[in-house]
């Protein structure tokens, strides 16, 4: 699984730094590009038109959202197939 997260450090962002610690706690890796630090806020806004908030968070090259989006992935891969 290839995870990119857009995140943000200053100001500092609450959501960014949840769903980094997320990814530490699961043992997954992924790739940090901090907005303002390793891309201007307008390159991300021309990559991501429609992005409003942060973290931006892509597993695979698909957009998965923020953080609840990604914490509500993360769960339905660890429940796999299973339905009630």
């Amino acid at each position: 699984m290839n995870i990119v997260m857009y995140t943000r450090t200053n100001p500092p962002c609450p959501m960014c730094m949840q769903a980094k610690a997320l990814a530490n706690s699961k043992n997954y890796k992924f790739e940090n590009i901090d907005i303002g630090k390793d891309i201007s806020v307008e390159e991300f806004q021309s990559i991501f038109p429609a992005a409003r908030a942060v973290p931006l968070i892509l597993v695979d090259g698909e957009i998965v959202g923020g953080f609840n989006e990604f914490k509500n992935y993360l769960l339905s891969r660890s429940l796999g197939d299973l339905s009630l």
